[in-house]
């Protein structure tokens, strides 16, 4: 007992050291806790960023996009951007450094509503720009500012003008392009979706067919048509075999699928992409971030983790890995991400380490303390079981991590070959997964239709009491896809033996329910799989009744 002092002497030096090292951080984060409602408001409006009050205070970052933070803490979380087309059009079109000040002066001049002056800088540009396809590009964006910002009329027929003497069809599509964002920003959404449809009964290009679908998609949903958007992706999607296209398509489904509320078909999309672009960092994020706001963790923990195998000091990525990890309850994890990614500067992850060192007991730091108190002469045996504990902690975190990953690697591809049934166009896909199938076992399962909708019931016999269940199969079809509710119950029954099913001796089995999704890997093969990656059920169902072999 006499060695206590010592051993609390030493916790409060590193706690000291810990809060001496990031004073500045932990002080910011004080002011966030005490005046947070004061300013909610002030950083939605500056930053994007909403608070959520609950019990504490964390969050996850992303250097560009949105961010996860733990449940039933306090976040801070990032808005979904609003919709970049605008943007990434202009910064196809801008010019190389050191020659694009004529472009940042013209922006100014329109914001300060110098117009003429606006006008005056493009002119100077296009009397000197030499690459006469560059210039029209330029001109093309000019004008529409020019309307936007200059609230000058005439842009609308200019832009019309080089849309009719453009010199192949990617220029006809530029300037396209900029007059259907005139359209939409006087919400002139028909003009706008009326010039797409005919633009697409003209381009040849395959490439720029599935740019103008694209587009096309965006004037529906900006007039509140979110679903006929969706129908003229998924028939693009039928008609094209390029990866690059597909992108396209598979980008723009999942803004559309988050538009009409379909948050997992948004993550199944986002989870396309990467598969159609393992390499993008960028996309392996999207995916990731989306996953976790659909409760698909693990799936997002494969996604970072494949990330991090890209970009190693990717310390948005290792903090919101560290949220994963925590969500998981796996805490010794959850503070090794957060310590790697406040060591690369993220101080949010700072945040979420100094609550769990707070809130945790200070879990890597027990290992400091246990090595100084070692130095005495005479240490507690409990010093000697805390590293027992440690070091088994570690470990059982480390077997679940790798549990976790590879669970999802198994969803992973489950999930993919969902999303491309899915999207996947068959005629008389009603027929598909109507009428009769058969379990492994051979029991016959009638699937009946209403609608979209369908329902199946059939009886197993399970266990050494021949306990008779029932099965019941809900749910809706689209394509060569099925989202199904799997429902078992007990029932009560006699058995063979006069015994009752239920209750047994070990008790009444209790009713089961799985949400699960579906996909015919055939015409005559079904096959189901829960939604939760952390469940192993699955199961499949058969045209053709399976033979089954008898023990001799």
């Amino acid at each position: 007992m006499a060695d206590s002092p010592n051993v609390w002497n030493e916790f409060a030096k590193e706690l000291f050291q810990f809060f001496s090292n990031n004073m500045w951080q932990i002080l910011l984060l004080v002011v966030l806790v005490i005046f947070r409602h004061s300013i909610s408001d002030l950083l939605r409006r500056i930053t994007n960023f909403t608070f959520k009050t609950k019990e504490a205070e964390v969050g996850v970052t992303a250097p560009h996009i949105p961010v996860i933070e733990e449940k039933s803490m306090e976040k801070i979380l990032q808005d979904e951007p609003s919709d970049k087309r605008i943007e990434e059009e202009k910064e196809k079109n801008e010019i190389e450094k050191g020659e694009e000040n004529w472009f940042i002066n013209m922006n100014h001049a329109f914001n300060e509503g110098r117009i003429d002056d606006a006008k005056s800088i493009f002119e100077e540009y296009y009397a000197q720009e030499t690459n006469n396809q560059l210039k029209d590009q330029q001109k093309t964006f000019y004008l529409y500012l020019l309307y936007i910002k200059g609230q000058d009329k005439e842009a609308i027929p200019r832009l019309e003008n080089m849309a009719k003497i453009a010199s192949d069809e990617a220029a006809k599509v530029n300037a396209l392009f900029w007059l259907s964002s005139c359209y939409e920003s006087s919400n002139s959404h028909e003009k706008a979706i009326n010039l797409w449809k005919d633009t697409l009964n003209e381009i040849e290009s395959s490439k720029l067919k599935t740019r103008c679908t694209e587009y096309l998609a965006n004037a529906l949903e900006a007039d509140g048509q979110p679903k006929e958007a969706l129908i003229v992706l998924e028939q693009r999607l039928q008609e094209i075999t390029s990866t690059e296209e597909k992108l396209t398509i598979f980008n723009a489904l999942a803004r559309i699928e988050k538009k009409l509320g379909n948050n997992l078909m948004f993550a199944f999309c986002k989870e396309k992409v990467v598969e159609l672009n393992p390499d993008s960092t960028d996309y392996l994020f999207d995916a990731a971030y989306a996953e976790s706001e659909t409760s698909l963790r693990a799936l997002s923990i494969r996604n970072y983790d494949t990330l991090l195998n890209l970009d190693g000091e990717n310390d948005a990525a290792l903090n919101n890995l560290g949220v994963c990890a925590a969500e998981f309850k796996l805490n010794l994890k959850a503070f090794e991400y957060y310590s790697k990614s406040m060591e690369l500067g993220n101080t949010l992850a700072t945040a979420n380490l100094g609550y769990k060192l707070l809130e945790a007991g200070f879990y890597k730091d027990a290992e400091k303390y246990t090595k100084n108190a070692l130095e005495n002469e005479e240490p507690h045996s409990n010093i000697h079981s805390l590293i027992t504990r440690i070091n088994e902690t570690k470990k059982d975190e480390s077997n679940k991590w790798m549990s976790i990953i590879e669970k999802a690697n198994v969803f992973q591809k489950r999930v993919r070959k969902y999303t491309d049934a899915y999207y996947a166009e068959y005629e008389g896909s009603d027929a598909l997964c109507a009428g009769i199938w058969y379990t492994v076992d051979g029991i016959e399962v009638t699937v009946i239709l209403n609608g979209n909708q369908f329902s199946a019931k059939y009886i197993v016999t399970r266990g050494l009491t021949l306990t008779k269940f029932e099965i019941t199969l809900k749910g809706t079809y689209k394509n060569a896809t099925a989202r199904v509710t799997y429902h078992k119950k007990p029932l009560e029954d006699k058995t063979s033996s006069g015994l009752f099913s239920v209750p047994t001796l070990l008790g009444r089995p209790a009713p089961e329910t799985k949400n699960s999704l579906s996909f015919l890997e055939s015409s005559s093969e079904w096959y189901l799989f829960s939604e939760n990656s952390d469940d192993d059920f699955e199961m499949r169902l058969f045209r053709e009744k399976p033979k089954i072999e008898l023990d001799s």
